[in-house]
């Protein structure tokens, strides 16, 4: 797995400091801090962020954009009003997963690791409706792909995780993020939730395809 180094931004500090020693005795060794604001965030640097919707929805995150750090949403009871349009406009803000209230300690270490990876952490009924949310209009939508590659993008559309790729593609992990890493440098995104809503948008037909 890559690094870890993880900051913890939430609405309540308390909080913060329990998921923090959660984190610390899942992930032994690994850099662990509990910040009070962006600045202190943006200081420590991380490659994961933990946080809830109230602090994501800040004015104040906006600095922390351009680390292009990876975010993990907490869900919280005050999620439940809001709307859903606005949680979906946030995944530009680098969310690869989201928390359930109700998500165990063992599905927070697979969906951190998953993260980490590069995945996404969103379950397939989710990540279907953020992707029929959200419009990715910059890019140009006529990049050409191999046979394989638009194997791949098919099941990442559907929610697939590396392991599946490789099982149902029988190849090497090795292969499966070689062939993300063309695909994502083809069409010009930088993760897995972008190119799907990528290929929504502008490759409707064949996504349908088996």
């Amino acid at each position: 797995m890559t690094q870890l180094r993880v900051a913890i931004w939430l609405c309540n500090h308390l909080l913060g400091e329990a998921v923090k020693r959660l984190i610390a005795d899942e992930f032994p060794g690994r850099p662990v801090f509990n910040c009070a604001d962006c600045g202190e965030v943006a200081e420590v640097n991380p490659n994961l962020l933990m946080t809830d919707f109230k602090t994501l929805s800040l004015e104040s995150f906006k600095p922390l954009h351009k680390l292009k750090i990876k975010i993990l949403l907490i869900e919280t009871a005050c999620m439940d009003t809001v709307i859903t349009e606005e949680l979906y406009s946030l995944i530009g803000m680098g969310i690869a997963g989201i928390l359930p209230c109700k998500c165990t300690i063992q599905q927070l270490k697979r969906a951190v690791n998953s993260v980490i990876s590069g995945e996404l952490w969103l379950n397939r009924r989710r990540l279907s409706d953020v992707i029929t949310r959200i419009r990715f209009d910059q890019l140009d939508p006529r990049p050409v792909l191999t046979k394989s590659e638009k194997r791949i993008v098919q099941m990442i559309c559907r929610g697939f995780r590396n392991k599946e790729i490789m099982e149902t593609l029988n190849i090497s992990e090795q292969a499966v993020k070689s062939h993300l890493s063309r695909i994502y440098k083809k069409i010009g995104v930088c993760d897995r939730l972008q190119l799907a809503i990528y290929a929504h948008k502008h490759w409707p037909n064949y996504l349908d395809e088996t």
